[in-house]
């Protein structure tokens, strides 16, 4: 689907108004003065200086005034100079067509080149744009979901404390790129909503997704961190102990130590996001045996919600895909001919129904969890407030497409 950018035709009009306006300045002035050219030749050059003198007085002001229209008093006194210096005096076609066609050329030359050679499809850039802080925000999403639903208590040795520090890291790095990413969707939406395109939907239809939901979406991701930095701080892992005993295993392994390198620099980064984990009451107090123990009967209702959710994702990619003319989705597939609205009817459905199953398994698990006492559960309540994905969906919250 083919763009037009709205600077470029906003330009081309500025160009094409001052011209006109410019030639009819200038050849007033020109047909006025050549009226008393023959009784008054003193008479004649002081109305041609009077209307040029009136045209430089317009260009500043309305320059000064409005310096959007920059293009437009620009050329329209560029183009007053011809009538108003030039030895004739009188108004011939010959003049105008001097004038007016090669404005006019170059703007057909400069519209032909954004369109045939280089054209801006901004609409897709703006659906991609889109889709990628999506996919990447989901990605985290399911990312942190498996950290904080992990077991590091099954003796497998899978994930030892210094491998869950070091993904803990990389995901509280990911939080300021995260916010880079909203951001600069948020700029590409304000940058399209003015523009005339030609697709299935205009770019401000976007703006409820690409901005509002892309933000409290990015918002629950941020928290569910936070909660993952809450949770390695309660567990209140000791990082000597844990390099102790990765070098043990790795002598008796035969694995080779780590470099100087990643012992200083890669630990101490990982150490100073560790420390800026403030243990508020709440962790203070809590219990992680408690926490493991609610996770092992959660586990599994929060493992089928989140496939539940790539399918409403890609669902959700797929129809942004079509709708604003994003030739390939991030799996390398090329974007859906058509979308089916019963299709979608039935998807958004089966999406509705799994957060209605994942409310009800969620509810049974935690009360399968009732051995512990209700103090205990309290205290790593806070820790669980990403669960209330359902009860965001539930007051309205829906994405509609």
């Amino acid at each position: 689907m083919l763009t037009w950018a709205f600077a470029v035709v906003e330009i081309n009009s500025m160009i094409a108004i001052g011209t006109f306006l410019g030639v009819g300045w200038g050849n007033l002035g020109l047909y006025l003065s050549g009226l008393i050219h023959d009784s008054n030749i003193n008479a004649a050059w002081t109305i041609r200086a009077i209307f040029f003198v009136l045209a430089v007085i317009f260009h500043g002001v309305l320059r000064s005034a409005t310096p959007r229209l920059f293009q437009l008093v620009f050329f329209f006194m560029l183009i007053n100079l011809s009538p108003l210096t030039s030895s004739g005096w009188v108004v011939t076609l010959s003049q105008f067509k001097a004038v007016v066609f090669p404005v006019l050329t170059a703007i057909g030359v400069v519209i032909l080149v954004n369109v045939a050679i280089f054209p801006q499809f901004s609409s897709g850039f703006l659906g991609t744009s889109t889709i990628e802080a999506l996919t990447e925000t989901i990605e985290l999403f399911q990312e942190a979901s498996d950290w904080f639903m992990c077991n590091n208590e099954d003796g497998s040795g899978e994930t030892p404390p210094k491998a869950m520090r070091t993904r803990l890291g990389s995901l509280s790095n990911k939080k300021q790129k995260l916010r880079a990413r909203l951001r600069s969707c948020e700029a590409v939406q304000a940058e399209c909503n003015f523009e005339l395109v030609l697709t299935v939907l205009p770019p401000r239809s976007l703006k409820p997704i690409s901005v509002t939901m892309m933000s409290r979406l990015v918002q629950i991701t941020t928290s569910l961190i936070n909660a993952c930095e809450s949770k390695f701080a309660l567990a209140a892992y000791d990082d000597k102990e844990d390099d102790t005993h990765g070098s043990q295993n790795q002598k008796a392994n035969g694995i080779p130590p780590e470099s100087d390198s990643e012992s200083t620099d890669d630990l101490a980064e990982r150490q100073r996001n560790i420390d800026l984990i403030k243990p508020v009451r709440e962790i203070e107090s809590g219990d992680i045996d408690v926490l493991e123990k609610i996770q092992s009967q959660i586990r599994q209702p929060a493992k089928a919600m989140q496939d539940q959710i790539k399918d409403a994702v890609y669902l959700i990619t797929s129809t942004l895909a079509y709708c604003f003319d994003v030739p390939q989705l991030p799996s390398g597939s090329p974007k859906p001919d058509g979308i089916l609205l019963r299709e979608m009817d039935i998807r958004i459905d089966i999406f509705f129904r799994a957060l209605a199953q994942f409310d009800s398994d969620s509810v049974t698990a935690l009360e399968g969890a009732a051995a512990a006492t209700e103090a205990d559960i309290l205290k790593v309540s806070p820790l669980f407030r990403f669960l209330s994905l359902s009860d965001y969906y539930r007051r309205g919250h829906r994405v509609h497409l």
